[in-house]
């Protein structure tokens, strides 16, 4: 009979190293020219903006060459996206 234990997925093994897709600041805590900033300090672009009701996001690679994708807290109100080929 399985247990609990053999019910929990396993984390996937990725074949390739992560790229950064996007970075993305969170609205009540970055204006679009302190994000701007932000990615600049980092070596980061920021050229390609796309604007939601609660983030600034910034694209640094096309999605469109990723085949999965991970999120993750950088520092307060800032994360990034990472894809995996």
């Amino acid at each position: 009979m399985p247990t609990k234990q053999d019910k929990k997925k396993k984390p996937t093994k990725r074949k390739s190293k992560s790229e950064i897709q996007s970075v993305i600041f969170q609205k009540d805590h970055f204006t679009p020219t302190q994000a701007k900033k932000w990615l600049k300090e980092n070596d980061l672009k920021g050229s390609k903006l796309e604007r939601t009701k609660q983030t600034l996001r910034f694209t640094q690679n096309d999605a469109k060459k990723y085949d999965s994708f991970g999120n993750k807290r950088v520092s307060h109100g800032v994360y990034m996206t990472f894809g995996w080929k």
